[in-house]
């Protein structure tokens, strides 16, 4: 592995350094205080979303010969509405799309703004101003979307 000079050292140091500020600031702001609240509700919510559909998707894999770990599968938008059909649900892929899409390659795939995937990953790993304030923006919308999907899950009727 190549050594760092000084001077690369000090530069790796303040960036990290600026980070932390970055996401202090953003926590010390009002607004983040005054939704802190939904952020952790759409946070837990979403993560009922995502481990109900995991939960789906790793049968799916299973036996299909792919990768199965829990732990290790992704949302792909590109397998979600197969997934979920392989179990009996029939969602609308709109809906889908809006909880599971995903911002690729600098172009939104179907969608024109962020789903709740990008939302919650954002909030979880890079926590950036503009998905708190999409989030509080659309926060009805996207607790329907959630809502809508965990009902579905939880009140199917005999599989068909």
């Amino acid at each position: 592995m190549k050594q760092l000079s000084i001077d690369e050292k000090l530069e790796i140091r303040n960036k990290a350094k600026a980070e932390i500020n970055r996401i202090s600031n953003i926590e010390n702001s009002e607004q983040f205080v005054e939704n802190m609240k939904k952020i952790e509700v759409f946070k837990n919510k979403f993560l009922k979303c995502e481990r109900a559909y995991k939960i789906i998707l790793q049968v799916h894999q299973k036996n299909k010969n792919r990768e199965y770990n829990l732990d290790r599968l992704k949302i792909d938008m590109r397998q979600v509405p197969d997934a979920l059909n392989y179990v009996g649900y029939n969602f609308d892929t709109t809906l889908l799309d809006r909880l599971f899409g995903t911002y690729r390659n600098g172009t939104y795939r179907k969608l024109h703004f962020f789903s709740a995937k990008d939302i919650r990953n954002n909030l979880s790993h890079a926590f950036e101003q503009k998905y708190i304030d999409e989030l509080i923006h659309r926060y009805n919308e996207l607790n329907k979307d959630m809502d809508t999907f965990l009902n579905t899950i939880l009140e199917f009727d005999d599989v068909a």
